[in-house]
């Protein structure tokens, strides 16, 4: 059993750093930590060994970490993983910097109408979205309830302190705020969370308890004395609003969250909380260095974006040390590294105050990988950390396959149009630097992208991106870009919960690697994890994402109904119209006319001949009858030449909307299951897409949303989820 802070400056299950301890809770103790997989500070929780000893604690404690990972809202604390080890216990979670109304109770402070039903109104959007995902909280009070110093309420602990507690027959929750029901160990429903958020808005409004006691029995029969609250001197319609929820009786009661927001929005005002910034931002207990990406246009670009990456990856494997690639608060940030390339030399500027220090290296193609290396450690140096990391395990290779590597990722990534040409530089390295495992990977990549967006691939052309993944994984299991490249290679052969595992595994060794965040980001996009997907997003943007990224972004706001959100997204990008006419077509088709109409001109005239705008002209022509155009349509979405499974999955979603659109029930459900055997996981659109509304009431729709939602559930654990079998998935030799 280990005792109050012992914890603190401990690295645990060689992953998460503990920091400090920051608070104490009927769980055990909270510390914060920072994750070094994912480069996050998280809070640690600590379970009481006292409580992990009541029969089948662990289990319930392991599901209800699970269950509370699929509410994902701004206004609830993320809850991550469970951990179990010889020594101790506990989950991570969301760091929410801030204080909870626990605190900002303080001893009978009462809150203004206005803030209180602005809390209110947050708590009842986090239940709401809880509720939906079929998590009830069963532990709302103040002490639960946290508000962030960026202005948010968020709502903590989803059922996790009461997994540890309520086992059957034994009470689940907090005897001041628990609803009548859970006093007899009854099943706890999301009448409980209305009844205790009630409870909860009358000590907000009066300053006291709703129910007096000194101990759990006390309150408890004080509770049985009364049928519901009652305020004196207030609006009447707040008085009704407090005494439908908290009425003893769940059928008379408000009958879910979003009916009590709805009562609560008369009063919540827009202006700021009094005194939001109170709480002083705490440090994060470790340095941080900005590693400032170089400006676009700067001459080989290629070498400038591979050098910026190398000094990173390395970098961010220096212990107790906090890297970033994008702006950060200045109170957060430790120190800034400037990257300027001047001819044949880099010189990197290093600034810790009080001291700047300037390094010039050699840039030049033989020995660019030694000079990342030799910034990583000066830059570490500067920063005050002096114990380094184990040294470079990867192969070198020659200057002149490191450059063809580095083109050849660089074209691949800013152009699919120059995929081909990619893989022919990746071919020529190889040649030079036979087994390399980075230049494997680099191939196996490009081959695996080739196979989703060639018209006629190879019928080899997977195996051969199979073979060059696993080879690079065999030469170098640690390599990130090993497992990124058997990541595209499992979502291309329609495995995606196998793909999102490997991403997550080049996250684990490289954890600013910006393609692996923004795959696993657009992953999580489709399987309707939002804020998750988002959180991937960042380091991704922060270095130049493709374009392509922001048009899924576009599609995710229009799947919400957010066409304000989609027009200024589309602004944006109107100097890449050129290669954005089918994502414009495809969103303007779910708007309908005229959107829909000058979406199609803007097609009809443009002088590509490809195959992506032959099928969406045969998609959404205004003019031309489904019936006319169904067959050809078919004919070209089942195409046995056609690879990958994504695309054949992709291909079959365009086509579930033309014949949704046209209320062609058979063909869209039909082309619905063509897309669920090849991988699909969009649950997003699925549930959203509004070309689908005529198929969702079919009984055939619910079975293939079924498997969607597991698919997309299990992608969301690869993240997550439990990765001690990590090592068998990643490296086992696909079917």
């Amino acid at each position: 059993m280990t005792s109050r802070g012992q914890l603190a400056g401990r690295t645990l299950v060689s992953r998460y750093e503990v920091l400090d301890l920051i608070g104490a809770g009927g769980m055990g103790d909270v510390y914060r930590a920072r994750d070094r997989e994912l480069d996050e500070m998280v809070a640690l929780k600590v379970v009481r060994d006292d409580l992990l000893a009541v029969p089948d604690a662990l289990e319930r404690f392991r599901l209800e970490v699970k269950l509370a990972r699929r509410v994902t809202h701004r206004n609830v604390a993320r809850a991550y993983e469970l951990v179990v080890t010889p020594e101790v216990t506990f989950c991570t979670m969301e760091l929410i910097d801030g204080m909870s109304l626990q605190r900002r109770l303080g001893s009978g402070r009462r809150l203004s109408v206005a803030d209180a039903a602005s809390i209110v109104a947050s708590v009842c959007d986090a239940l709401t979205a809880a509720h939906a995902a079929n998590i009830v909280h069963r532990d709302v009070k103040p002490e639960n309830i946290l508000l962030a110093e960026d202005g948010r309420v968020v709502l903590t602990d989803f059922g996790i302190a009461a997994a540890v507690r309520g086992g059957e027959g034994e009470l689940s929750g907090t005897p001041r705020y628990m609803a009548p029901e859970q006093e007899h160990a009854d099943v706890a429903t999301p009448a409980a969370d209305v009844f205790a958020l009630g409870v909860v808005f009358y000590e907000m409004l009066t300053g006291v308890p709703a129910f007096a006691g000194e101990n759990a029995r006390e309150i408890l029969d004080n509770k049985q004395r009364v049928d519901h609250l009652i305020l004196d001197g207030f609006d009447p319609r707040l008085i009704e609003l407090v005494a439908r929820a908290t009425a003893r009786v769940p059928a008379s009661r408000l009958h879910s969250a979003s009916a009590f927001r709805r009562g609560v929005a008369p009063f919540v005002h827009e202006a700021p909380r009094e005194e939001a910034s109170i709480s002083v931002r705490r440090a994060t207990g470790l340095p941080m260095v900005l590693v400032r990406c170089p400006p676009d246009g700067i001459a080989p670009s290629h070498l400038v974006e591979g050098f910026h990456q190398a000094v990173v990856d390395r970098l961010v494997q220096w212990p107790r040390l906090r890297v970033t690639t994008r702006a950060a608060d200045d109170r957060e940030l430790s120190g800034l590294v400037e990257i300027a390339v001047d001819g044949d030399e880099v010189a990197l500027t290093a600034t810790a105050r009080p001291q700047a220090l300037v390094l010039r290296l050699p840039f030049d193609v033989d020995s660019l990988q030694r000079s990342a290396d030799q910034a990583a450690r000066l830059i570490a140096t500067v920063m005050g950390c002096d114990t380094a990391p184990p040294p470079l395990r990867t192969p070198a290779m020659s200057g002149t396959a490191f450059e063809l590597v580095l083109r050849a990722r660089h074209q691949a990534r800013r152009d699919r149009r120059t995929i081909t040409d990619a893989i022919e530089l990746c071919r020529h390295a190889l040649e030079l630097a036979p087994g390399n495992p980075r230049v494997e990977a680099t191939l196996a990549t490009c081959l695996a992208q080739l196979s989703f967006y060639a018209r006629h691939p190879a019928p080899t052309l997977l195996d051969d991106a199979s073979t060059h993944a696993l080879a690079a994984l065999a030469a170098d299991p640690d390599l990130a870009e090993a497992h990124f490249a058997r990541a595209q290679v499992e979502l291309h052969r329609g495995r995606p919960v196998i793909a999102a595992v490997c991403f997550r595994a080049a996250i684990a060794r490289a954890p600013l690697m910006a393609e692996a965040h923004e795959w696993l980001g657009r992953m999580l996009f489709e399987a309707g994890f939002i804020v998750d997907a988002l959180a991937r997003l960042d380091d991704a943007f922060s270095i130049g994402a493709l374009p392509a990224l922001h048009w899924e972004i576009a599609i995710r706001q229009a799947l919400d109904g957010r066409w304000a959100e989609v027009d200024r997204t589309l602004y944006e990008l109107r100097d890449l119209a050129d290669r954005g006419r089918g994502y414009r077509l495809r969103l303007a088709s779910w708007r309908g006319p005229p959107d829909a109409d000058d979406a199609y001109g803007e097609m009809v005239a443009a002088p590509s001949e490809t195959f992506e705008r032959t099928l969406q002209l045969a998609l959404y022509d205004p003019v031309k009858p489904w019936a006319a155009r169904r067959d050809a349509i078919l004919a070209l979405i089942t195409d046995p030449t056609l690879l990958s499974a994504r695309r054949r999955a992709f291909l079959a979603q365009l086509a579930s909307e033309a014949a949704g659109a046209a209320a062609d029930v058979e063909t869209c459900l039909s082309m619905l299951l063509r897309a669920n055997a090849h991988g699909l996981f969009d649950l997003h659109w699925l549930d959203r897409c509004p070309l689908l509304a005529s198929v969702r009431p079919e009984p055939r729709f619910a079975i293939i949303r079924a498997d969607v939602a597991a698919r997309a559930e299990a992608i969301h654990d690869a993240l997550y989820g439990d990765h001690r079998d990590e090592a068998t998935v990643v490296t086992a030799v696909p079917r």
